[in-house]
């Protein structure tokens, strides 16, 4: 399995000058201006990050649904901050020289669950821990919950079958109470507290449980 673990990646498109508005100092010399327009998505997943917090040089901007965000910096040279719950710390140094588009690909910060498959009375999906198998709680914060007869039944990790596969993957298989159980809700969670979940149905396995190809 390749699991795509780039911390960012830039993509220069402009690289015209443009002054903005000059400085109200007339002795001075005009404040030059450059547009930075960039795209946030998660590395593993390739969904956008949306209401990410990004500061730019001087500016903080936010991004939109589709994980876009855009500033207007004056010339000179920076960083690109990330800081979020949902991700690893990203510092970027950037020189504010011309117009630019970038592209960036954050490390999500909790295990991802993938291509959950229902065999009779088991369900089995391949967890990631782009932090590495040791930072996981495969005991009692890991855990899969059901319903069966209006009853929720839960299976902590202890209950699961965990096989290594590299070092970040696992294939980890979960036996149900009843061959009749049509979703299942993955609950994964790391040392640190760091969480994620997701869905799966017996039928149509959720796109939140499809990993890259």
């Amino acid at each position: 399995m390749r699991i795509p673990i780039a911390i960012a990646a830039v993509l220069i498109l402009g690289c015209r000058s443009e002054p903005g508005a000059g400085d109200k100092d007339s002795t001075g010399p005009t404040a030059v201006y450059y547009d930075l327009t960039g795209v946030i998505f998660d590395s593993v997943l390739g969904l956008p990050a949306t209401g990410l917090r990004v500061n730019i040089g001087d500016s903080t901007a936010t991004t939109s649904e589709a994980g876009v965000f855009h500033v207007r910096q004056k010339a000179g040279s920076g960083f690109i901050n990330i800081t979020d719950l949902g991700f690893e710390p990203l510092h970027l140094p950037i020189a504010f020289d011309h117009n630019a588009t970038m592209t960036l690909f954050l490390r999500g910060s909790a295990p991802y669950a993938f291509r959950c498959q229902f065999r009779s009375d088991t369900v089995t999906a391949l967890i990631v821990d782009l932090q590495g198998r040791k930072t996981m709680d495969r005991r009692t914060l890991t855990l899969l919950t059901t319903e069966v007869n209006q009853q929720t039944v839960v299976r902590t990790g202890d209950k699961w079958l965990w096989t290594p596969l590299d070092d970040i993957t696992w294939s980890a298989s979960v036996g149900l109470p009843d061959t009749s159980i049509a979703s299942v809700q993955w609950h994964l969670e790391d040392l640190e507290g760091n969480v994620r979940t997701a869905s799966c149905d017996r039928s149509q396995p959720c796109t939140q449980c499809q990993g890259p190809q």
